[in-house]
């Protein structure tokens, strides 16, 4: 849909003003915008394998849409023009730095470049977005899979009694009766417990805090795996 409205523009006959180039690229891709942020929110909260496939399938695709915009000739020229002319369209202050970031968006994005330059940017475009990608993925498989376990009922000091109760239920689907194992989302050096929407300080819990002086905690105690409390010692 973006590709059409883009297509659009460029072939408008009048000619560029402010509000059939940039406006009209600027409220480009709303439907786009909108599934990126519910698809990006629910890969980074909810994610699947699926998910994670299809992100590797989307990424160079999504690569590739975004240089065909920031390297189209035609719709750069467009920008350009009321970028140079815009003493005549009186612009106020919000609309010269919309004009200002666009032109400038065009210029970082290799619009400029020879058209061999733009093509090793292109291959270069889509070789980092995967590996960011890759990253991400990998980080949040590495972050997934470690555990703290704990073996003593003290160190739960500090926790919510309906957190340790909700856990211990966990844990016992776990395999990890009699024991408790905290499971991080991610670490971070400062921790906090979600519990009722508020936040409970990590530092009030004294095996949390000293983790996190150890640099092994996590930000989400709402995913502790504790063992059944009344059998640790």
């Amino acid at each position: 849909e973006q590709s059409k409205e883009i297509e659009a523009i460029v072939a408008n006959p009048d000619a560029p003003t402010f509000e059939n180039t940039i406006v009209a690229l600027d409220q480009s891709g709303e439907l786009l915008t909108k599934v990126m942020y519910a698809f990006g929110g629910q890969s980074s909260v909810n994610t699947t394998d699926e998910i994670q496939e299809l992100e590797r399938e989307l990424y160079p695709l999504l690569s590739k849409h975004s240089d065909d915009i920031s390297l189209n000739p035609q719709l750069f020229a467009r920008v350009k023009s009321v970028y140079e002319n815009q003493a005549s369209f009186h612009l106020d202050k919000e609309q010269k730095k919309l004009l200002e970031e666009t032109y400038k968006s065009f210029v970082r994005g290799g619009a400029n470049l020879p058209e061999d330059k733009q093509a090793k940017l292109r291959e270069l475009n889509e070789k980092i977005s995967m590996l960011q990608l890759t990253f991400g993925q990998n980080t949040l498989k590495e972050t997934n899979d470690f555990q703290l376990v704990i073996d003593n009922k003290e160190d739960l000091s500090g926790l919510p009694e309906d957190v340790i109760v909700k856990a211990a239920q966990t844990a016992q689907e776990n395999g990890l009766d009699g024991k408790c194992a905290q499971k991080t989302v991610t670490r971070v050096t400062a921790l906090r417990i979600v519990r009722s929407g508020s936040l409970l300080p990590a530092t009030q819990v004294p095996v949390l805090r000293s983790k996190t002086e150890e640099g092994t905690g996590s930000i989400m105690a709402e995913t502790l795996l504790a063992g059944a409390t009344s059998s640790l010692p």
